[in-house]
């Protein structure tokens, strides 16, 4: 199934709504995308910076299989904080 283009607004709307000043976005593994769901982080990360002016955001990110373009996409969005999300056992 493909991302809800409408999805990022929906998020920066909640966020403003919900008056957060730190927003936390995060997702499970999109390895059935290209760029493993790199697009959406950045559009979420721009939209909640354009509807929810001074929240911070931080992007909990999949590893992207090591894709370079997939980590610069979100890299680009300039998200306050850009964390990994490491799996244990």
């Amino acid at each position: 199934m493909l991302p809800d283009p409408d999805e990022p607004q929906h998020v920066a709307e909640a966020s403003r709504r919900l008056g957060l000043t730190f927003v936390v976005v995060t997702s499970v593994a999109r390895d059935d995308l290209a760029d493993g769901g790199a697009a959406q982080f950045a559009a979420t990360v721009r939209a909640i910076y354009e509807i929810n002016p001074g929240a911070q955001v931080e992007v909990l990110i999949p590893d992207f299989k090591a894709e370079r373009e997939s980590i610069r996409t979100v890299v680009e969005s300039r998200p306050t904080v850009f964390n990994h999300n490491l799996e244990t056992v």
